[in-house]
């Protein structure tokens, strides 16, 4: 069998498929930034979601963390750890 264009597209766009995340991981996030008293610190940088679902500890709701958009975007510097809550 011959690989066409449209089998090899077709692979990437399945690939792709299993590196996505759903809107309610976004939505976890900025429930998270939302209730955080000192979310301006990320004011004015390029953030990924996937960046603060790491810092929060969230997660998909299938229990993963995608990355999907690393290497994609220069991002600002390393984004500052949340405050310790005592």
């Amino acid at each position: 069998m011959t690989r066409t264009t449209r089998v090899t597209i077709f692979e990437r766009i399945v690939a792709a498929i299993g590196r996505t995340e759903r809107p309610s991981y976004a939505a976890r996030v900025v429930a998270a930034l939302a209730v955080d008293p000192d979310a301006m610190r990320y004011s004015g940088r390029v953030v990924d979601v996937a960046d603060l679902a790491d810092l929060y500890g969230i997660d998909d709701v299938d229990g993963s963390r995608p990355h999907n958009n690393q290497g994609r975007f220069r991002r600002s510097d390393p984004l500052p750890p949340p405050p310790v809550r005592g």
